[in-house]
């Protein structure tokens, strides 16, 4: 299952971590692709967690939920 996240903020990063260890693939996005807290998620994660826009984060995702 593929999930992209909105922001990076420390509940996301906690929660897409915990889902990057339990095999999900994540995308976690930021208003930028250098954002400090992304890149620093991304680098702490594995192959299962990648960063990049939220927009591109958005599309990423299996599901999208309002």
């Amino acid at each position: 299952m593929k999930i992209g996240i909105l922001s990076t903020g420390i509940v996301e990063r906690t929660i897409s971590s915990k889902l990057v260890e339990l095999g999900r693939n994540m995308k976690i996005g930021s208003r930028t692709t250098k954002n400090e807290k992304a890149v620093d998620w991304f680098s702490s994660n594995g192959p299962n967690a990648t960063h990049s826009t939220s927009e591109e984060a958005g599309a990423f995702g299996d599901n999208f939920f309002k």
